[in-house]
């Protein structure tokens, strides 16, 4: 996050970085009151914290489709060999 001064103003720019697509998630936003810069700066951390949630929750998926597909040959490997 870096903030400057500019023509009396407060200028907010919070850069952080996201998943895949969007490789930057910046916001430049000009501001009086420093209870608006820090409404700004959680409304930004909120939606990182969603990207970051989707993406393990997409992890986690894949990790019990992977833990299934195992499971299965698992269960196959020992059909085979007790017949």
């Amino acid at each position: 996050m870096v903030a400057e001064r500019n023509n009396g103003k407060s200028l907010l720019i919070h850069c952080t970085r996201g998943m895949e697509a969007r490789r930057d998630l910046c916001m430049m936003i000009y501001v009086d009151r420093s209870f608006t810069v820090v409404v700004v700066v959680v409304v930004v951390e909120v939606v990182v914290v969603i990207e970051v949630v989707v993406a393990a929750a997409a992890i986690v998926i894949i990790a019990v489709r992977v833990a299934a597909v195992v499971v299965v040959l698992v269960i196959v490997v020992v059909v085979v060999v007790v017949v």
